[in-house]
């Protein structure tokens, strides 16, 4: 899956845009440098041998027709209820790599639509593609995840299952799903902080 320009769509919902905001520290943190920001929701990244186009959105401000017109390389959807499914699947079906949380109901039967799409999921499902072995939450969150299975990343070569720990600085529960996603859209595109041996543990600022 090697390319130059990758496409990116987050799907997030709520305001508080903490997918975006945890996307943003791993690609700082991996060497990109904004490039181009719009007003609104598109920030443009590079690190000098690719480029990585992200766009943000709120799900409650997309609608079935609209998406249908997006056509991303990677949708990754940050869910809590799943109230926009059919939204999100038309997503999903025209992109090359969509990223869901298995935890969230109601996804799984959508899947089935899904045609020459490579589904990868998290969450604290046991049987998800990345999950949290244990965390510790007291004055920040402690986390040890764990990739269980081998992906092949849009750069580099192919990504055994590996173990890792996060330290984010927020003692909220709710930002671990935007964590998760944030870090398996990172271990996806390859060449990541997170694909380096050894594995040192990764501090997130929030």
């Amino acid at each position: 899956m090697n390319q130059n320009i990758i496409f990116i769509g987050l799907i997030e919902e709520g305001s508080r845009r903490n997918l975006l905001r945890f996307t943003k520290e791993f690609f700082e943190i991996a060497g990109y440098n904004i490039i181009f920001r719009s007003m609104n929701n598109l920030i443009v990244y590079s690190n000098n041998k690719r480029t990585i186009i992200l766009c943000d959105y709120v799900v409650e401000d997309l609608n079935v027709e609209e998406s249908s017109c997006y056509n991303f390389d990677i949708v990754v959807y940050s869910s809590f209820t799943n109230n926009y499914l059919d939204t999100v699947i038309k997503l999903f079906k025209e992109s090359k790599v969509c990223v869901y949380n298995l935890d969230a109901e109601g996804m799984i039967p959508l899947l089935a639509s899904l045609e020459n799409v490579i589904a990868i999921n998290y969450g604290f499902n046991n049987k998800a593609c990345l999950t949290i072995s244990s965390y510790n939450i007291d004055e920040h969150i402690v986390a040890n995840l764990c990739l269980q299975r081998d992906i092949v990343p849009f750069y580099g070569e192919r990504i055994e299952p590996f173990e890792f720990a996060l330290e984010i600085n927020s003692c909220d529960e709710i930002i671990i799903y935007p964590v998760l996603a944030a870090t398996i859209l990172n271990i996806i595109l390859g060449n990541s902080i997170l694909n380096k041996k050894p594995y040192n543990i990764i501090r997130l600022n929030y």
